[in-house]
């Protein structure tokens, strides 16, 4: 669990649970999952959906990187999207992407994983 858990992920959970008063554990996992599954943190391991060369996106690729930092954060009501400098494993070199366009690796962000960092 350790090793396969995000480390930058944690103390932002340990946060949120710190003030929460869900005392049923399992739905303390389903509520931290939605919280979390699609908000990124920096030094957090991500994978990239599509390559991004000259301003323009590849779908079909995917490829590692690393937050270095949230640059816009999420407005719903007037349709911002979250926007994160990544720097891509591969060459080093800096994008900027919206949410919609990373994902954690399956293996590292699981219910599973969560109930057994809770406990």
């Amino acid at each position: 669990m350790e090793r396969n858990f995000p480390e930058a992920l944690k103390e932002h959970i340990l946060r949120f649970l710190q003030f929460n008063r869900i005392t049923r554990l399992d739905q303390l996992v389903d509520k931290v999952y939605l919280v979390f599954k699609n908000d990124y943190f920096p030094g957090e391991t991500i994978i990239l959906k599509g390559s991004i060369l000259n301003g323009q996106t590849e779908s079909g690729t995917r490829q590692r990187g690393t937050i270095k930092e949230k640059i816009q954060y999420s407005n719903p009501s007037d349709g911002l999207l979250t926007k994160y400098l990544v720097v891509r494993a591969n060459d080093q070199k800096q994008a900027i992407v919206i949410n919609e366009k990373i994902s954690r690796d399956r293996n590292h962000f699981t219910k599973w994983l969560i109930k057994a960092f809770i406990k």
